[in-house]
């Protein structure tokens, strides 16, 4: 667990970095660069806190509702003839398209199972830190099950959660590289709002994983 002073855990970013194995010379960066991503993920916990503690029938059901809806607004405001409503249905297009988009990608378990898409977020956020960020340590990612994918994933994961794994998580490498980076942006509000937003993140995510 962090210290009461620290946003990640130390011991945490020690593994790490051990595991991605930088460049003397880049450890520090490298080191700064998972404490960002371990936060941005808790940032995303608390974002996304509704589809986290919603099951995913549920959550798939919303959103067909949420498009249902979608598509009347467009049909009532083509109704209205009127040059004014032009851009606005084009910008419903385009969020229906983006909805029906979500909807493609939400994945119903037998028995509406919900799927850890914690899990799913540091498998991506593993292979974007290994294959796509900084060319200093730049490697492949493998699903080896000593590889430095697999266990860059588990570490982030605990950095999140505080428990070290899932042994799912080699499940969520393999969809990851069948269908690679649906990455997100940085969700990182800027440094302006950090000091305010840290206690709600903590909270949000001490109620889904339980940590204390």
């Amino acid at each position: 667990m962090p210290a009461s002073d620290e946003i990640v855990d130390q011991a945490v970013l020690d593994r790490a970095v051990a595991v991605i194995n930088p460049p003397a010379d880049s450890i520090e960066t490298c080191r700064n660069r998972v404490d960002f991503c371990i936060r941005d993920l808790l940032i995303c916990v608390w974002m996304f806190e509704h589809r986290l503690t919603t099951s995913p029938a549920e959550w798939r059901d919303r959103i067909v509702e949420y498009a249902k809806q979608l598509r009347k607004t467009k049909k009532l405001a083509a109704a209205m003839y009127s040059i004014e409503v032009t851009g606005f249905i084009a910008s419903l297009d385009t969020h229906i398209r983006d909805v029906e988009g979500t909807l493609a990608r939400v994945k119903v378990g037998r028995g509406g199972k919900a799927r850890d898409e914690v899990a799913e977020w540091c498998a991506e956020m593993a292979h974007h830190l290994l294959m796509h960020d900084n060319p200093r340590w730049r490697q492949k990612a493998t699903l080896t099950p000593d590889g430095a994918w697999l266990q860059l994933s588990k570490l982030l994961y605990e950095g999140v959660t505080g428990e070290y794994d899932s042994d799912h998580m080699s499940k969520y490498c393999r969809e990851c590289r069948r269908d690679p980076l649906r990455f997100w942006q940085d969700s990182d509000p800027g440094p302006q709002h950090r000091a305010t937003l840290w206690p709600d993140i903590f909270a949000t995510r001490d109620k889904i994983f339980g940590r204390r």
